[in-house]
């Protein structure tokens, strides 16, 4: 799973070292990163997708970053 976009919003799903970071850090306008976490795992079917509690943590993270309190 790589990194995914939204404008100069950088999110890393899984968490861990950010590739795109190191290659974005001087940019102009800056680039922001966050990271998601999403690390648990369940199988639907033939699907695996994040657990329940995965999305509503990176759901909460998101809400987090694009409007803080």
């Amino acid at each position: 799973m790589g990194d995914a976009w939204v404008e100069r919003l950088i999110l890393n799903p899984r968490g861990g070292p950010q590739r795109s970071e190191g290659l974005l850090v001087h940019a102009m306008p800056p680039f922001f990163f966050a990271d998601l976490g999403i690390t648990e795992f369940t199988h639907v079917g033939a699907a695996v997708l994040p657990s329940r509690a995965q999305l509503d943590r990176a759901a909460r993270r998101l809400r987090e970053v694009l409007h803080p309190a």
